[in-house]
């Protein structure tokens, strides 16, 4: 819905969405890097801040926020073990052993999208990957790297992504067939 500026469906995923994950926070800041990237030119700070949606942006945070309170209150007396960090537990992650657990999630594509992503031709689609880092901080700290499912949210942008990447290899020279001497 960023993608193609149906910003009331996009309020609406976020609030039915939040009910069930609090990763549609990542939303905010997908929805800020589709506006930066459409800056032409040297993005200087004062072009970057007023390209942003700021009252899209502040919607988009209000619902999330909203969402959040009233969870909070529904459910206060909940035993708050899975409100913790989990850097810790997330750190063993980081051998390289571990690494096929986590890279089959988005069938081993994530590393070559991000390594190869200045090759997607949609800007706008690049520029959502910028999103990879944050999540990942994020995650290392409030996720449990290990469950795949905490990678659901990067899969369809890891799908697209190397959709275009194959299609933008496909389409240059560097595919042509070889030829017999």
């Amino acid at each position: 819905f960023i993608y193609t500026r149906r910003f009331v469906l996009l309020l609406l995923t976020v609030l039915v969405g939040s009910f069930n994950r609090e990763t549609t926070i990542f939303l905010l800041p997908v929805l800020a890097l589709d506006r930066i990237a459409l800056i032409n030119g040297p993005k200087s700070a004062r072009k970057v801040l007023s390209a942003l949606p700021w009252l899209q942006l502040l919607a988009v945070g209000a619902v999330w926020l909203g969402v959040k309170e009233y969870l909070s209150t529904q459910f206060v007396n909940n035993n708050p073990v899975d409100e913790r960090w989990r850097l810790v537990e997330n750190l063993h992650f980081l051998y390289p052993h571990k690494w096929p657990q986590l890279l089959c999630a988005c069938g081993f594509l994530l590393p070559v999208v991000w390594a190869f992503r200045r090759h997607i031709p949609d800007p706008r689609i690049r520029a959502y990957l910028l999103i990879l880092p944050l999540w990942l901080a994020v995650m290392l700290f409030y996720g449990l790297i290990g469950e795949v499912r905490v990678f659901g949210e990067l899969c369809s942008l890891v799908a697209v992504s190397s959709t275009l990447l194959l299609e933008n290899y496909l389409r240059s020279d560097t595919f042509a067939p070889a030829t017999d001497q």
